[in-house]
């Protein structure tokens, strides 16, 4: 299942390895033997997969399928076409100081999805709406998202921001699975979508030293009350405001799940750092967008 590769045949195998990007967008993974894990494609080391994070690293490999454990047993580098560039080279010493820390065992590994019952069990009418709200038909909050350049994994976290389904504390909460719904962000106020990416102290201050409005109330989607300012561009605008919200949903969970509370300038230098990597998904003619948003993240 980590690759959908062997030798079943018929449309109905056909089908599923075509959702099978979907299905790793929407997943995550815990590695236990890593032999069900892709090591490029799934979400395993960290939130985002390793092709997104090393693209040009990944441009160098002979198998962009194998496993955790293919590639944990025989080393990164045997994966790898023989003459690498300067800055693969440097890709590749930051993925072999993070592998340096993974240990393998016996046993299967955890695939984890918001679109899951309590028995992790794959619902189908969630992922239906996903699918449904890629079709033409689109609204301004399906456009916004799915007309980005933003990589899947980050697409689908906006759909999810969209329909207010993020794993805050007041979804989480109304399930029963917390006990009570406050953000333990700010540890004042009922924790929210719109809470965790607008109205948190943190969230606030954040889009304060961006230059960023925030303030509308014409509609009742997160990302698009977020003004352009006019200094930025309009094209591409929507993955602009996508990386930003990917980069406080991630600061949140590090303060949740590791006690970690990066500033506002660290959180800066992580956006700076995921345009350097998303710029690679734009064309080259659109390139021209990236330097306003690195002006911008400079001067906040």
């Amino acid at each position: 299942m980590a690759t959908m590769e062997g030798s079943i045949e018929g449309e109905h195998w056909i089908a599923l390895r075509a959702l099978l990007p979907l299905y790793r967008a929407i997943t995550t993974c815990s590695v236990v033997s890593g032999r069900d894990t892709s090591f490029w494609s799934d979400a395993w080391l960290g939130e985002d997969d390793l092709a997104t994070r090393f693209p040009v690293l990944f441009s160098h490999v002979k198998n962009a399928e194998a496993s955790v454990r293919d590639v944990v047993e025989a080393g990164v580098e045997p994966c790898l076409v023989p003459r690498l560039t300067p800055q693969a080279r440097e890709e590749l010493r930051e993925l072999q100081a993070a592998l340096s820390q993974v240990t393998l065992q016996e046993g299967g590994d955890q695939r984890y999805c918001p679109m899951a019952d309590e028995n992790n069990k794959l619902l189908s009418k969630p992922l239906y709406q996903v699918l449904r709200a890629r079709s033409d038909n689109m609204d301004a909050r399906a456009a916004f998202v799915w007309e980005s350049r933003a990589p899947p994994r980050v697409q689908f976290f906006g759909w999810l921001v969209n329909r207010s389904r993020l794993q805050c504390r007041a979804n989480l909460a109304r399930r029963k699975i917390v006990p009570d719904d406050r953000c333990e962000v700010c540890g004042e106020s009922t924790e929210t979508t719109a809470h965790i990416l607008l109205q948190c102290e943190f969230a606030a201050r954040f889009w304060e030293e961006l230059g960023m409005d925030i303030s509308s109330s014409d509609t009742d989607s997160v990302l698009l009350r977020i003004s352009r300012p006019q200094a930025m561009p309009e094209k591409h605008f929507s993955t602009f405001i996508l990386l930003c919200c990917w980069e406080l949903w991630k600061r949140r969970n590090n303060v949740v799940f590791r006690g970690e509370r990066a500033t506002i300038q660290e959180t800066l230098r992580a956006c700076r750092a995921d345009v350097e990597l998303w710029k690679h998904r734009l064309r080259q003619e659109d390139r021209w967008v990236v330097a306003a948003w690195c002006a911008r993240l400079h001067n906040g």
